[in-house]
């Protein structure tokens, strides 16, 4: 009996009409092993599989050339004398026969466990570009840039389009991108013109009447990023007929009052208000005043504003005097016309501030003399002086009213007296409400 190979088999002796039976085993092995019964690998790889058979005495042999090698599906892997060489992605199985023992190796080719985008969301604005990256994790703690063999597709390509991982904005909106690679996808959220939150560059508007203001908005989008989008923001105004605002943000101011100043973007809206010419306070450049006659005082208005500023607004102010002829204002300018008192008003953006005024007004009132005694065609010129209250005096004999008790005795004219007739007369001269009485008698 010779043994060609490893395996068992039957041997039958025959001899006339008896035959006899035995089992013959050819290096019959209590065991077979191979080095590793799993592998992961990827496609091209090669790995050669040692198979060892243990015998019935314990001793040990490297059957790996001995052993009959097949494969369960070659399109994943193909083997020969224990050699495994990977073809394409898939799982299969590598069986090695020794004898009557046989061992099964699994073999993973390529096999993914997941694929990741680089970026989960995206924000862009109009016309911006992303590039996205696609990784794929294999089995065997591998990975491996797949970008441009994978397959990209976007869920409206109206809003964002996308090449090969590059994603270009389009128009505003929303829209999901997908990357496929074998069997497993990935997305990623694309916002454009999206806005988390919209800022202007002031926190409230105060516009003098016939200015101008120019606004300016910025963009967060949900990546953090910061773009000035005053020029395609949609832009109101609350009350036309106040103001109104163009559509890249410049604010013109037409009349007095408040409103507010709108800026739409991605979905968002912020406002601010707008006041024009309206004051929080007026102020006059003097509380009271008085003036004598003839006398000028340049009077200053000065308006402040919500925001803390303010301004000269003189010749802005509506000014109104009580009593003009007494005294009148224009652009500030009061003029003292004569004797009384009156009431100045200046009205600017909504507030109204007084100023009492007081003209003439006297301490005393005096002439050179009190009595007088001329002969009659004979005249005396008298002197008429006005003490007034902040202590300086006049001559105000021309402009005193002056009166006679008795013209056949003597008359009078701006401090002038002239003896008629023998007699006794009364000369009165009044000024500023008060009045001096001189005697006069004529011989």
């Amino acid at each position: 009996m010779q043994a060609y190979s490893s395996g068992e088999t039957i041997v039958t002796a025959q001899y006339g009409e008896k035959t006899a039976t035995m089992t013959v085993q050819v290096d019959a092995a209590k065991t077979l092993q191979a080095k590793e019964e799993k592998y992961l690998l990827q496609p091209g790889d090669v790995k050669q599989v040692a198979l060892t058979a243990t015998f019935e005495d314990d001793t040990t042999e490297d059957v790996t050339d001995q052993a009959v090698w097949t494969v369960k599906d070659a399109q994943v892997a193909t083997v020969q004398n224990g050699q495994i060489t990977a073809v394409s992605r898939g799982a299969t199985t590598v069986t090695a026969s020794f004898g009557l023992k046989s061992v099964d190796i699994t073999v993973s080719v390529g096999e993914i466990t997941r694929i990741a985008m680089s970026e989960k969301k995206v924000a862009l604005s109009d016309g911006g570009f992303k590039q996205l990256g696609l990784t794929v994790y294999f089995k065997d703690g591998t990975t491996k840039d797949v970008t441009s063999s994978a397959s990209w597709s976007s869920s409206s390509s109206s809003i964002a389009a996308v090449y090969d991982g590059l994603v270009e904005a389009v128009d505003s909106g929303k829209a999901t991108v997908t990357a496929s690679y074998g069997d497993q996808s990935a997305t990623t959220a694309v916002e454009v013109n999206i806005a988390q939150a919209l800022t202007l560059n002031k926190r409230s508007l105060i516009v003098k009447n016939g200015d101008t203001s120019q606004l300016s908005l910025t963009m967060t989008n949900s990546s953090g990023d910061i773009t000035d989008v005053t020029d395609k923001a949609d832009w109101t105004v609350g009350s036309t007929k106040i103001a109104e605002v163009s559509t890249g943000g410049l604010v013109t101011a037409y009349d007095q009052g408040k409103t507010t100043v709108s800026a739409k973007y991605g979905g968002k809206t912020v406002s601010i208000p707008l006041e024009i010419d309206v004051a929080t306070k007026l102020v006059l450049s003097k509380k009271s005043l008085q003036l004598k006659s003839t006398q000028t005082e340049n009077l200053t208005a000065t308006a402040y504003f919500s925001d803390g500023s303010s301004r000269d607004v003189t010749s802005e102010t509506e000014w109104s005097s009580s009593k003009i002829a007494v005294a009148d204002v224009e652009d500030g300018t009061l003029t003292a016309y004569s004797y009384g008192k009156a009431t100045i008003k200046a009205k600017f953006g909504g507030k109204t501030v007084t100023l009492p005024v007081e003209v003439d007004k006297l301490k005393y009132l005096k002439a050179s003399t009190t009595r007088v005694e001329l002969t009659a065609g004979s005249a005396q010129q008298l002197t008429l002086t006005a003490t007034y209250a902040d202590g300086s005096e006049g001559d105000v004999s021309q402009a005193a009213l002056w009166t006679s008790s008795n013209e056949k005795v003597a008359d009078t004219k701006d401090g002038k007296i002239t003896a008629v007739y023998k007699g006794l007369s009364r000369v009165t001269a009044k000024f500023a409400g008060k009045t001096v009485t001189i005697v006069v008698v004529v011989k």
